[in-house]
């Protein structure tokens, strides 16, 4: 009598199933720890960006006899060579930033301890035509309320 192979190929409907239900546990454990952390890469990228800013903003005070820079009209003051008392200074940034957190640019003038109104926006610089402080903030991934730093 011949020998019968009963070994066939192949995986069964069970332990496809099995192979599904493992690979959507591991998939529910993996993708909220990549999200969490891509949410921490921002905020670091948002608190290094700040410090950047307020240290450029520092550096053209200084160069400019204690004039602040004018980012709520535009970056140019930043992003541009300047001319002041017959010397060129800057530029002190490559090109105009935009927040991690909300990917936007533009910059209000206001109070850096209040959140934004009405308008979204990258970041609150107290400006005041030239007589404010100087201080920048940034503003969370709404583009209104403040970036806790």
């Amino acid at each position: 009598m011949p020998s019968r192979n009963l070994h066939q190929d192949g995986f069964t409907l069970v332990e496809v199933l099995i192979v599904i239900v493992i690979v959507g546990i591991l998939a529910a454990v993996v993708v909220p720890r990549y999200s969490a952390a891509s949410g921490d890469t921002r905020e670091i990228a948002s608190k290094e960006q700040l410090r950047q800013l307020r240290t450029m903003v520092e550096l053209y005070k200084t160069q400019h006899d204690g004039q602040l820079p004018d980012i709520v009209t535009d970056w140019s003051s930043m992003t541009k060579v300047t001319t002041y008392k017959g010397r060129n200074v800057g530029p002190y940034l490559a090109a105009a930033p935009k927040n991690p957190m909300n990917d936007l640019d533009k910059v209000v003038n206001g109070d850096v301890t209040k959140p934004a109104t009405g308008q979204k926006t990258a970041f609150i610089y107290d400006y005041k035509s030239g007589a404010g402080s100087g201080r920048i903030v940034a503003t969370s991934a709404d583009g209104l309320s403040l970036f806790s730093e």
